[in-house]
């Protein structure tokens, strides 16, 4: 895996900011490879637990196909951004995480997952949530990421 230095080194961000980052997140963006070797990236809901990213979908997809045939993925983050017109400038903070994407096919794994993100997503409808998981789990793949290296960096307003 190629980890060069950060160009910026005084915007990168230590591992409990970037772990902030990906714990309060909305959305990222998943970057897979094709079979041609170019990339494919989609938006994604997500949550981080523990060195390892989850994220649901459909069991079918180019994703899906992309990360059967390459587990390297890239996942980024941007947990806020502000363009300062007047100044010509923006701030930022983003995490991009590199690693190893697989598909988890056990029930239990997946329920699991399903619940992880319940609690990110919905937390005061967990009892609504274990039902939806119940009747949608055959018809959703859980996408695990462990990440291997991740970065972060960071723009502040310094007025």
């Amino acid at each position: 895996m190629d980890c060069r230095p950060m160009r910026r080194a005084n915007r990168a961000l230590d591992e409990p900011a970037i772990e902030e980052i990906l714990q309060n997140g909305e959305h990222g963006v998943l970057a897979t490879v094709n079979a041609d070797g170019s990339p494919y990236c989609i938006p994604l809901n997500y949550v981080a637990d523990a060195g390892v990213l989850y994220m649901h979908c459909a069991t079918e997809g180019h994703k899906l196909d992309n990360i059967r045939r390459d587990s390297r993925v890239c996942f980024t983050v941007i947990g806020g951004s502000q363009v300062l017109p007047e100044q010509l400038t923006a701030v930022y903070e983003s995490a991009v995480v590199f690693g190893k994407a697989e598909i988890i096919e056990d029930p239990d794994a997946k329920t699991e997952a399903l619940l992880l993100l319940c609690r990110k997503y919905s937390p005061g409808h967990m009892d609504k949530a274990r039902g939806s998981i119940s009747r949608a789990l055959k018809r959703t793949a859980i996408i695990k990421i462990t990440v291997q290296h991740a970065t972060g960096k960071a723009k502040q307003n310094k007025r």
